[in-house]
């Protein structure tokens, strides 16, 4: 009985211990295999560039490519295609075709009914013309008399009457003199007290709404002058914080492990040709003079070539690098660690 308790304890121990390595075994992996990248790429009228990278042992890769058609990205976990992924294709729903299918011959339908009225209209417009043009040419003549007589005769009508009214005097375009009369004889029109009551409360509400939200901005502003800037303080407090003794090189320590993070992003291999010309050539003499520096400090990797006669930017380039995930831990586990950081961070919240 004792031996198959042991032997269950035993296989318990194991399978803890087998889980346990596992999970040491991926954080190893996780921290200690870089994240690579390579890029490659062309600029002249137009960028090109291509870069690829993986992770664990390219477990995770992808590509990601610029060019005239456009952008591209692609991730895959081993050698499935995690992004963008698979478009699933719309099956066709049968009912909602159906329903579509209804709909275009009630409108079918509708349309025809509403073109039959427009069309009799046309049809009664066709006999009326051919009525007219049935019409013989002495008729017309005998119609085109009997109205000349008509109108000669309302001229003539009118005519009389205008000189009538110029006889008697009467004023048939009112002129500012009859306007004058006519309110001489109707007389002042007397004022109306509810009017005048109403004009002037609007008028001292007016003036009142005028007056208070300039009072209002006035005493806004008194606050805000006689209040401190909180911002302002704050930074006061923090410089007082700074400049004690126990506090002494915050900044120098963090500073000095911000310089390693960018250092470690940045590239470990960098390859570049560069053909640059600009219009002004003491402007191209002075920049082909710095480049010689760095063409010098990069150990002959960046070569950039003036060009006085032409105004262009061309070349290639590649880059190259990989990411350790346990420096980046490391750095940041060294900074939170320190008293004064903390202290730090305790005053800024």
């Amino acid at each position: 009985m004792l031996n198959i308790i042991g032997l269950i304890l035993l296989w318990i121990l194991r399978i803890i211990g087998f889980i346990l390595g596992l999970i040491i075994f991926l954080l190893l992996l996780i921290l200690f295999v870089p994240f690579r990248y390579d890029a490659k790429g062309s600029f002249d009228e137009k960028v090109k560039v291509n870069v690829k990278f993986s992770w664990l042992l390219r477990i995770f890769n992808g590509k990601f490519t610029l060019d005239d058609q456009g952008q591209n990205i692609a991730v895959r976990i081993f050698f499935f295609k995690v992004y963008p992924g698979k478009v699933k294709k719309e099956k066709p729903n049968k009912k909602k075709e159906k329903l579509n299918k209804k709909k275009n011959k009630n409108k079918k339908s509708k349309d025809k009914s509403d073109k039959l009225p427009a069309i009799a209209a046309k049809s009664e417009n066709k006999e009326s013309s051919i009525t007219i043009k049935d019409v013989s040419q002495d008729s017309i003549e005998s119609l085109g008399d009997d109205l000349n007589e008509a109108v000669e005769e309302n001229t003539s009508e009118e005519a009389l009457g205008q000189e009538v009214i110029v006889k008697e005097g009467a004023s048939v375009t009112q002129s500012p003199d009859s306007q004058l009369i006519k309110e001489e004889e109707s007389g002042p029109s007397e004022p109306n007290p509810l009017e005048d009551g109403k004009n002037k409360k609007s008028t001292n509400t007016k003036d009142k709404k005028e007056k208070k939200p300039k009072k209002a901005k006035k005493a806004k502003k008194e606050k805000k002058e006689k209040e401190p800037n909180q911002n302002i303080e704050k930074a006061k407090e923090l410089w007082a914080f700074l400049q004690e003794a126990e506090n002494e090189g915050v900044l120098k320590f963090i500073t000095k492990y911000l310089v390693k993070i960018i250092k470690w992003v940045l590239p470990k291999k960098v390859h570049a040709d560069m053909e640059l010309g600009l219009e002004d050539p003491a402007l191209t003499g002075y920049i082909a003079a710095v480049t010689s520096i760095v063409y010098v400090v990069t150990k002959k990797n960046i070569h950039i070539v003036p060009n006085f006669n032409e105004q262009m930017v061309k070349g290639d380039f590649r880059v190259k690098g990989r990411l350790y995930l346990y420096q980046l831990l490391y750095y940041i586990i060294r900074v939170i660690i320190d008293k004064r950081v903390r202290r730090l961070i305790k005053k800024v919240k």
